[in-house]
């Protein structure tokens, strides 16, 4: 499968009838190239006829301002191929899953759902590996904060469908304090850990692999399979009950 760019976004059609739309935003380390990063979780959602928008992105400490800008970009996409009308699920991993909800919560962003992958809300010192090291007087904060972001969750998100995902193994993982300020999400716990859905090339490169080091996980592609076969399972039910 080609990916194409379209107004600095990539954009993965499917062969066949297109069934809907799924707004890719990945995390803060592997976000700048979603095309690379994800696409063996993407293409069995591409198999089965969803259309894909992966949107790039720098991270920034201002995540309202990073949130607008990736929502721009994509409706942007989507108007442009004639896409604005297909029911459209976002697809979130680690940072991108609180982008997503900023989507939602500040800017009402109209979704059919969110599929949301190891969520976490940390502050800054927690997040960045690195930064501990820092004097925590000189130390800026993510906008939202931890603390804002969940209060926007709670009071000011609408899209009532919602599958999280966690991982059994995932250090970094906030799902269960996400699963508490949404109404009836779907939970599913499965083996792997914060890199699952990125599959094995996370383990082969510093840049995908910023928080753990070792060989690569024995089951790595069957736990990427398993998230797949999760996400695609639910959006069959998503389109039944429709």
């Amino acid at each position: 499968m080609d990916w194409q760019v379209v107004d600095g976004a990539w954009v993965l059609p499917p062969k066949t009838r297109l069934t809907g739309v799924i707004h890719l935003l990945g995390g803060a380390f592997v976000g700048v190239a979603p095309q690379l990063s994800y696409q063996a979780l993407l293409v069995p959602l591409v198999q089965a006829g969803w259309g894909v928008v992966a949107v790039p992105y720098l991270n920034i400490f201002d995540h309202s301002l990073l949130a607008q800008e990736v929502l721009d970009r994509f409706e942007q996409v989507t108007e442009r191929l004639g896409w604005q009308r297909l029911p459209v699920y976002g697809l979130g991993h680690s940072l991108g899953v609180k982008l997503h909800l900023l989507c939602g919560g500040l800017f009402q962003a109209t979704r059919a759902g969110n599929i949301l992958i190891s969520f976490n809300n940390y502050p800054v010192r927690r997040a960045v590996p690195w930064f501990d090291q820092l004097d925590p007087r000189l130390t800026p904060e993510f906008t939202p904060s931890p603390q804002q972001t969940q209060q926007l969750i709670r009071n000011c998100y609408r899209t009532q469908h919602n599958l999280l995902i966690r991982y059994q193994d995932d250090t970094l993982d906030q799902t269960p304090e996400l699963a508490e300020l949404l109404v009836s999400p779907t939970v599913r716990t499965l083996p792997g850990n914060h890199l699952t859905p990125l599959g094995p090339s996370a383990w082969q490169s510093p840049t995908f692999n910023p928080w753990q080091t070792g060989p690569v996980p024995p089951n790595a592609n069957l736990d990427l399979h398993r998230t797949t076969q999760a996400v695609l399972d639910w959006l069959r039910e998503e389109q039944l009950g429709a």
